[in-house]
């Protein structure tokens, strides 16, 4: 992040595993990074007091990333067909489907 301009947003969603490993960032660390964010920094659904072992963070994640406004819309589901055709469309991906 250091080599490129600042986020306006940056949301952070922490997989809370249930144990403090050798290695593991701990919340704060993670803080500090969505708060280098020009306009928004948020551990998105997290209680940082109890991680890693906030496991109703999933649940509350999901409720508030379904509050947040987008600028574009997200496309609707493709089924298979339609995505590969999709996919055959560009020539820089290798699409081989099995049957």
């Amino acid at each position: 992040m250091d080599a490129t301009d600042r986020y306006d947003e940056i949301r952070g969603l922490l997989f809370n595993h249930g144990t403090e490993s050798i290695g593991l960032a701990g919340a704060e660390d993670w803080q500090r990074t969505a708060a280098r964010a020009r306009k928004i920094g948020v551990l998105t659904g997290t209680d940082a007091s109890v991680y890693p072992r906030d496991f109703a963070s999933l649940v509350r994640s999901h409720r508030e990333l379904s509050k947040i406004r987008t600028l574009c819309p997200l496309p609707l589901p493709l089924d298979a067909e339609d995505a590969a055709a999709a996919l055959n469309a560009h020539d820089e991906i290798i699409w081989h489907p099995t049957n």
